[in-house]
């Protein structure tokens, strides 16, 4: 192989900053490794700058590598790279340029497994994977967080990691949770306290998260199993910190631009009552200001159609008099 990781790392560091200037509305694009064998499914993936494209393995003894000939072209692998891997691997890159990039499976180059990244500025319908509702200290310990696709394409939260106010990753249980934009499933639950088996497309128990704090964060990230790290603004994909600021994960998501400050946090209002915190904006949309408090409402919110209480008018008078 001819570049590490670090490579990958080094290349994404300009468009964090980018991202942050534009308000990092990225997608997310999936890509099948050892489709039917010998190719990648899609073949030629089309997606956006800022983009994340994740190689997810569904054969073993396959590589990704940039390049259009390991033999003799002097810049194979020196975009990003993997060693051969095999199942469950996943790989994320996320898109610092345009153009095309074609890439290979190294081992089976010569058996025509080749794939290209047709990379727009902009334009380019893709899943857009969103943290939009979180339950916490639900009073029978049963928490929930929902993750919604608010993309313009079909969406696999398949192998996607999920970090609860900590440095380790919890991964979705099941290989593929397809996702439709706009539709069912277009969000998905997770059942954070809830045992950890039978998991359908619609609900992912991941009891081993256990129940979320009073004050705490959420953050998703892309699939990687080549770099594991949570401090890689690269692979973060969405983040929501409560009730204080600083939480962990928080510079991470800032410095990627899905956060908008490590001082800014969702101020729950105390109620009583059966409620919940809502994102209540568009997949362009980040920070406290569009998180609402909510009656729970899994599954059938979209976008916060059904009356959210944002605040109370008695808190409102203690903070403008």
């Amino acid at each position: 192989m001819k570049a590490t990781s670090l490579r990958v790392t080094l290349a994404a560091a300009p468009i964090a900053l980018l991202l942050l200037a534009l308000g990092a509305n990225a997608g997310q694009r999936r890509v099948d490794v050892g489709t039917g064998g010998l190719s990648f499914g899609p073949q030629n993936a089309t997606l956006n700058q800022g983009d994340q494209v994740t190689w997810v393995w569904v054969g073993s003894g396959h590589s990704v590598e940039n390049g259009i000939d390991p033999n003799t072209d002097p810049n194979a692998g020196m975009i990003f790279t993997t060693p051969t891997l095999s199942l469950p691997a996943a790989f994320t890159w996320k898109a610092d340029r345009t153009g095309t990039i074609a890439y290979y499976c190294f081992p089976h180059f010569s058996f025509g497994m080749t794939g290209t990244l047709q990379i727009s500025a902009s334009g380019v319908n893709v899943s857009s994977f969103r943290i939009t509702e979180v339950q916490y200290d639900e009073a029978t310990g049963k928490d929930r967080i929902e993750i919604a696709n608010l993309g313009g394409d079909f969406g696999d939260l398949g192998r996607y990691r999920i970090s609860i106010n900590g440095t380790t990753s919890a991964l979705v249980p099941l290989n593929s949770v397809g996702m439709v934009s706009g539709a069912t499933p277009g969000r998905v639950v997770i059942h954070t306290n809830e045992g950890t088996t039978g998991s359908t497309q619609t609900d992912l128990f991941m009891g081993g998260i256990g129940n979320l704090p009073t004050s705490g964060s959420v953050a998703l990230y892309a699939p990687n199993t080549v770099g594991t790290s949570l401090t890689e603004e690269s692979q973060i994909v969405d983040f929501v910190q409560w009730g204080a600021a600083s939480q962990p994960n928080a510079a991470t998501a800032v410095a990627a631009g899905v956060w908008p400050s490590t001082a800014e946090f969702v101020d729950p209002v105390p109620v009583v009552g059966n409620y919940d915190l809502a994102f209540c904006g568009n997949e362009s949309q980040r920070g406290k200001a569009f998180w609402n408090v909510a009656h729970p409402n899994f599954r059938s919110q979209l976008l916060c159609a059904t009356p959210t209480q944002a605040t109370s008018w008695g808190r409102i008078k203690l903070l403008y008099r």
